[in-house]
């Protein structure tokens, strides 16, 4: 491994301070101890390729054990075997952002109901935000607004209902929320302190606000210009947060290209098959929108030519070659 990481190290991290990284962070959380041991190395090898630190104060990433649920052919719940999941912070964006040399400030934060915010957006954007010094109130929105190091600024905004809609997608977030659920249900006590308390311990409970915040940050990253590895981290953090990163195959990655290249295959394969359902063909003469008559989604048919009109000998009506000047007078 040591090998691994003097590969894979940039500036910002060196192999003996990714090998110390490990161990600390295995000694603070056993529960990393239970998890495919595979899935934690590729973790790191991935936090190593990106330069930031897992499981520190500096709150770079995050190296989260969960186990996931399935129904046995008895269609009861059970555990599959533990995995280690990746995720990166709220600091860690803001340090991938400013590595880029291109930002002059970086701001994304949660918005509360008695915090005052008011924006605007059109060519002159304006955005207001101060943070209510007590009695906040629950979570309405997060943004994120960067102001570009050469002129131009980016901005992008969340309600409550885009949060909850990515937090559902989150497998750790749902595996724990339905382990909380199963306790709930059962008659032991112990065990259904040991479920709240995991998942009291989620990021999605336990940093509410940088969580929420983080889902604006990687939005803006997918329409942002700045750095495309910015954007690569987002993926790794989203395939991560929806069960579907393989750290097993970065485990097999020999530089940060091969990791890319690898998070790029997954980020693939993540898409929803195409459908073998044809398009329906709108028949533009039914459609409201653009002829007559009821809406149909039905092949139009090709309408034979009208026959050509036989004009009449001589000229035509109106000419005045056509008047009769012997019989008008």
């Amino acid at each position: 491994m040591a090998q691994r990481f003097r590969g894979l190290s940039q500036k910002y991290l060196t192999a003996e301070r990714m090998l110390s990284l490990c161990i600390e962070a295995v000694r603070k959380k056993p529960e990393l101890g239970e998890c495919d041991h595979l899935t934690v190395l590729g973790a790191f090898v991935t936090a190593a390729s990106l330069g930031l630190e897992p499981n520190t104060p500096l709150g770079h990433a995050h190296l989260i054990p969960y186990k996931g649920w399935y129904k046995d052919d008895k269609g009861k719940w059970q555990q599959k075997q533990a995995e280690c999941s990746f995720q990166i912070g709220y600091r860690g964006f803001a340090q991938l952002y400013h590595r880029t040399g291109k930002v002059k400030d970086f701001f994304a934060t949660a918005v509360r109901t008695g915090d005052h915010f008011r924006h605007v957006l059109g060519t002159n954007t304006i955005i207001e935000y101060s943070k209510a010094l007590k009695d906040r109130g629950e979570i309405v929105a997060s943004f994120c607004h960067i102001n570009k190091l050469k002129g131009g600024q980016e901005f992008e905004l969340l309600t409550w209902d885009d949060i909850v809609k990515i937090r559902s997608m989150s497998e750790t977030f749902k595996a724990l929320e339905r382990g909380l659920e199963i306790a709930k249900n059962g008659n032991d006590p112990n065990e259904l302190k040991k479920a709240q308390l995991k998942f009291n311990d989620t990021p999605w409970v336990k940093w509410d606000d940088g969580m929420s915040a983080k889902c604006a940050i990687k939005r803006l990253s997918k329409t942002s210009d700045l750095d495309p590895a910015v954007a690569m981290a987002a993926e790794i953090d989203s395939l991560s947060d929806v069960g579907k990163a393989d750290f097993k195959a970065i485990l097999d990655a020999h530089n940060t290209t091969e990791i890319f290249d690898a998070i790029s295959a997954q980020q693939t394969a993540a898409l929803p098959a195409p459908s073998d359902t044809p398009m329906p063909v709108i028949d533009l003469d039914k459609d409201p929108m653009f002829g007559k008559g009821e809406p149909a989604t039905v092949q139009r048919q090709q309408k034979a030519p009208a026959p050509a009109q036989r004009m009449p000998d001589g000229p035509p009506p109106g000419h005045p070659a056509a008047i009769d000047f012997k019989n008008s007078f």
